[in-house]
Formats: structure tokens, C-alpha cells, sequence
């Protein structure tokens, strides 16, 4: 079951209004924005979709979303955060072939 996380720090459970995988303007819809950017957060099988121009420095930027960014934070580089509602789930119920691994290399990760 993917999670939606909120920029107030709540989260709730969603699941696909159809089938096994969510459409994406059900995505856009559930986190509130035009254009989307999967994290891919290693070899867990999940991935974490959020606003790509969640902060582009304009009137339009979200705020910070602690809880996604300290849920994947060690994917991030080092001083970057998550702008706006996040949805974390599985690359199944992106409708992606999770036998198939995105091409990523080398993660940066905070210590």
C-alpha cells in the first residue's frame, strides 16, 4: 500500500483507484502538481514521487516536507529536501516491472 506524505508532517494510506497501479494523473492529483520526479530509493523495490518543480524558486514552490526527507534522506545529496506532498510506493504500483531496475548509479549518501 503506497503512502501519501503531507508538508504538515501527516500521512495516510492510498491505494489505486483501479487495478494494482496508480494512472498518473491520479499521481498529480494525490500530491498536487503539473510535472512528477520518481526517487528511486535503491534496491527496495520502492520509489518516492514528488513535485519536479516543487522548488524552482518562484511564487509556486511547496514547502519543505520533513518526513519524506528524512525518510529517504540518505538518497538525497547532502543539504537537499523534499518540497511538497510526496507519495512513497512500490515500483509495482507505479505499474513499473519491478524485475527490471532503473538504471542508477552510486547514491550519494549523508553520514
Amino acid at each position: 500500500m503506497a503512502v501519501l506524505i503531507r508538508t504538515d508532517g501527516t500521512a495516510r494510506n492510498v491505494t489505486p483507484r483501479e487495478g494494482r497501479s496508480f494512472s498518473l494523473e491520479e499521481i498529480k492529483a494525490l500530491i498536487g502538481c503539473q510535472w512528477i520526479e520518481c526517487v528511486y530509493l535503491g534496491h527496495t523495490g520502492l520509489v518516492l514521487v514528488v513535485d519536479e518543480e516543487g522548488k524552482l524558486g518562484g511564487p509556486d514552490d511547496k514547502p519543505p516536507n520533513r518526513m519524506a526527507t528524512d525518510a529517504v534522506g540518505r538518497f538525497l545529496w547532502p543539504g537537499d529536501f523534499i518540497a511538497g506532498h510526496a507519495l512513497l510506493a512500490s515500483r509495482r504500483e507505479l505499474g513499473e516491472d519491478e524485475d527490471e531496475l532503473p538504471e542508477v548509479v552510486n547514491y550519494p549518501r549523508n553520514n
